[in-house]
């Protein structure tokens, strides 16, 4: 092998590694960050719960809290989220407006139901449109992944969070700019079942970076195996 091709493959090897130990870095310093923020959510989900302000200036600063919220369920503007699945049943997330005395609207997402219960008839909590307390985790909808179908306000078929576009929809008016997860109740036998707010986001970076560094490894052994084989030879 000439001078000119050893050069340009101990480039690419060299090239390679620092790819590799550059992204394993980066993991190490995403896992940080992770770990932050985990610890940020368990600490507000893990605090007694507050009242909903009347009107949210930072909806961020809600995020993940444990928040209580007193109003009129509007059952006639309830909408479901579609394919919702708990303990392999396939099924709904019931989200309904809560109204309140001198304050923005909020949506409630009252927990899960069957697809053969997801009715205002069957769903029993609060079916009165008597006043309720309502005690949960409050959340600010992130964008739905890739693979999520695109809502269809206009034939009811919402397959993820939009508050703006869900309030638009049901006519309620000024929405606060998060959704509260409404807790299990006692037993959580009945319909919707509530506590269907998801957990804290997982911290994989580790791995990932072990696996980075691994691959680092494993292509710095491999030259080196080449390279004495090659001077054997």
């Amino acid at each position: 092998m000439s001078n000119a091709r050893i050069l340009l493959a101990l480039a690419a090897v060299v090239a390679g590694l620092a790819v590799l130990i550059t992204l394993g870095t980066w993991q190490l310093a995403r896992r940080a960050e992770k770990q932050a923020l985990v610890a940020r959510i368990e600490s507000r989900m893990a605090a007694p719960p507050v009242p909903l302000p009347a009107v949210i200036g930072d909806a961020d600063a809600f995020d993940y809290r444990r928040v209580i919220v007193t109003g009129r369920f509007l059952h006639d503007k309830e909408m479901h989220l579609l394919n919702r699945v708990l303990d392999g049943r396939a099924g709904v997330h019931v989200v309904t407006p809560l109204v309140r005395d001198g304050a923005t609207a909020v949506l409630v997402n009252r927990g899960w139901a069957p697809d053969d219960h997801a009715t205002t008839e069957t769903l029993p909590t609060g079916s009165g449109g008597e006043r309720v307390t309502v005690t949960g985790i409050a959340r600010v909808p992130r964008p739905p992944g890739p693979f999520v179908p695109a809502n269809d306000p206009a034939h009811g078929l919402w397959y993820a969070l939009d508050i703006g576009a869900m309030a638009a929809a049901r006519s309620i008016g000024p929405v606060a700019p998060v959704v509260v997860g409404a807790d299990a109740g006692p037993g959580n036998s009945a319909y919707p079942r509530g506590g269907q707010v998801p957990a804290a986001p997982q911290d994989n970076h580790l791995s990932y970076a072990l696996t980075w560094y691994s691959l680092a490894l494993a292509l710095a052994v491999i030259v080196v195996v080449a390279r004495r084989r090659a001077s054997r030879g």
